[in-house]
């Protein structure tokens, strides 16, 4: 079995100086103590790779001040310096050991650091280290057991059933055979999510009070409650590596352990900040804030929150997600005035317009197909209905796959792509429906006289 070593090394200090003569000397803030996750790996092999990365960083001072480098490897920074008025100069810093560089005051810095990345043969062993040294483990890939789909019979669907008035989590095939109710709690359970590697399912439940995020295993063992803050917790989601949750709680993001530990609160202040969705890499996210009034939609990195990126102006944007190839962030928009389906790039350039001609429903995220080329929604059909909807990632192609006077929605993806799924009202109460990814072949899945709905296929 593959043995990795994570690596990571956090290696920027960033100065900057206005104002000499201060009453008291400037203090550098300390180097954040650097993150290791196992993306950030270093391959013993045939060629052995050793990459630092360093984030960005503003700094500024009321005097003379002097940077000193200690990284015990050469490293590359380029950095802007615009003094007071107009002139703007770009110059480049090869630091080596104890190598000092000197910003005068009045001036105003701005670093970031560039990957720096060393390679040898088998013999030399490339060494990058900073003042700050991580400790290195051993990881092992356990083996992903896929969950059991009875006999061949397809996907697995997880929904919200209604026995008896009370809400449980339960599982069926694709074909509807094979139904079992995992959860038998007085409370509500609700919202069921299969992990990525589909061998647990994320729920809420109020069993123990507020709505609080909770994991069991694929066969509804081993319940576990992962949020424990006695406050309601929404717009869950994991991370594609399966080892972390995003949440948002009490109008701010959060993010904790995949097994409870390690709750972190990644925004702050006092307007709201929600609607938060992971990039494939498990390091940043995108999500949405009142902050300016309006709705906007930021991205920040996991290791280094404080350091947010804004990505839209309008005023006018909720919902974003991203595209599971990392290189697009879908959205919702009033931009126009009626609520459309845009798309960006993750640094917030070439904003596309996907739809017109229908009104998206502005309550529910859109969905990405598991190949990024596709984008599901709900939309508004006239006379109060909703109906299934997609459209290609560059706006060609719009579908409205259901065309039915009743409320269709609450729709996913499976994972191969080749299936939507969803809840409709269409014989009197809610009950499940899948379909091909063009449409075709509808099939209801439940049928009973109480509601069963939001369906998540693995």
């Amino acid at each position: 079995m593959k043995k990795t070593k994570i690596i990571k090394a956090a290696c920027l200090v960033l100065i900057l100086a206005i104002l000499a003569g201060c009453k008291s000397p400037w203090v550098p803030e300390p180097t954040p103590t650097p993150v290791f996750t196992p993306d950030m790996t270093k391959t013993v092999g045939a060629v052995q790779t050793a990459t630092a990365e360093a984030a960005l960083w503003t700094k500024t001072c009321t005097q003379t001040a002097t940077v000193t480098s200690t990284m015990t490897s050469t490293h590359t920074i380029t950095a802007t310096i615009t003094a007071t008025g107009t002139i703007t100069s770009t110059f480049t810093i090869t630091s080596t050991p104890n190598q000092t560089q000197t910003f005068e005051a009045g001036q105003t810095a701005t670093a970031i650091a560039t990957y720096s990345t060393r390679t040898a043969t088998p013999t030399v062993t490339p060494t990058v280290t900073t003042t700050a040294t991580p400790t290195i483990t051993q990881t092992v890939t356990p083996t992903v057991t896929p969950i059991s789909t009875a006999g061949g019979q397809g996907n697995v669907i997880a929904f919200v059933g209604n026995v008896g008035g009370n809400q449980d989590i339960w599982t069926m095939t694709e074909s509807g055979a094979n139904l079992v109710r995992l959860t038998f709690n007085t409370a509500d359970d609700t919202i069921p999510v299969w992990s990525p590697d589909g061998n647990s399912i994320m729920f809420y439940s109020h069993r123990d009070g507020a709505r609080e995020i909770y994991r069991m295993n694929s066969d509804g063992s081993g319940i576990s409650r992962i949020t424990g803050s006695g406050e309601y917790c929404y717009e869950a989601g994991w991370s594609s590596n399966g080892l972390r949750i995003i949440y948002h709680r009490n109008s701010q993001v959060y993010m904790v352990n995949a097994d409870g530990s390690g709750n972190t609160k990644l925004t702050y202040g006092s307007a709201y900040d929600g609607h938060p969705s992971w990039a494939p890499d498990n390091e940043n996210i995108c999500f949405y804030t009142q902050r300016h009034g309006g709705g906007e939609i930021y991205r920040l990195n996991i290791n280094f929150p404080d350091i947010q990126t804004r990505l839209t102006t309008s005023g006018t944007n909720s919902f974003p997600v991203w595209s599971p190839d990392g290189s697009k962030i879908a959205y919702l928009s009033y931009e126009t005035g009626v609520s459309s389906l845009y798309t960006m790039n993750t640094d917030g350039s070439a904003k596309t317009q996907i739809t017109s001609g229908v009104t998206i429903f502005g309550m529910v995220p859109p969905k990405w197909s598991p190949d990024s080329s596709r984008i599901l929604f709900t939309g508004e059909s006239g006379g109060g209905y909703y109906d299934i909807w997609s459209v290609n990632a560059d706006g060609t192609n719009l579908c409205n796959h259901t065309n039915s006077a009743s409320l269709n929605y609450n729709c996913s993806w499976s994972a191969d792509g080749t299936k939507i799924v969803f809840q409709s009202d269409r014989d009197g109460d809610n009950e499940i429906f899948i379909m091909n990814a063009d449409g075709t072949g509808l099939s209801q899945l439940t049928y009973n006289n109480n509601n069963d709905g939001v369906p998540s296929m693995k």
